[in-house]
């Protein structure tokens, strides 16, 4: 039997784009999770699933946590440092594991 190849990805532009991308391998590897992963300039954005944005700063990963603050009535975000792309895998797989037993 053959070695499986796996195919090379192009080096990470920004910090922004490591990060992410190491997010997406821990959200696949780890959880079973697909994501599409695109980047504009020092930003990067992970989709996961259809209504889950995750926003990958060069300081910072960023989604929404699903509350609402009640007196300012604007959404709450879950911040993550990036160096911490593990942690906030497994965040954003329960996150996504909510998002999908709320829609059914």
């Amino acid at each position: 039997m053959r070695p499986r190849i796996e195919p090379m990805l192009p080096p990470p532009a920004t910090p922004s784009a490591a990060c992410a991308q190491q997010l997406q391998a821990h959200l696949t590897r780890s959880y079973a999770i697909p994501s599409q992963l695109q980047t504009n300039g020092d930003v990067a954005l992970l989709i996961v699933g259809r209504e889950l944005h995750v926003w990958v700063y060069a300081d910072r990963i960023l989604w929404d946590s699903g509350k609402i603050d009640e007196r300012t009535r604007t959404k709450i975000f879950t911040a993550l440092p990036a160096g911490q792309p593990a942690r906030a895998a497994g965040l954003v797989a329960g996150r996504y594991h909510q998002i999908r037993r709320e829609r059914g």
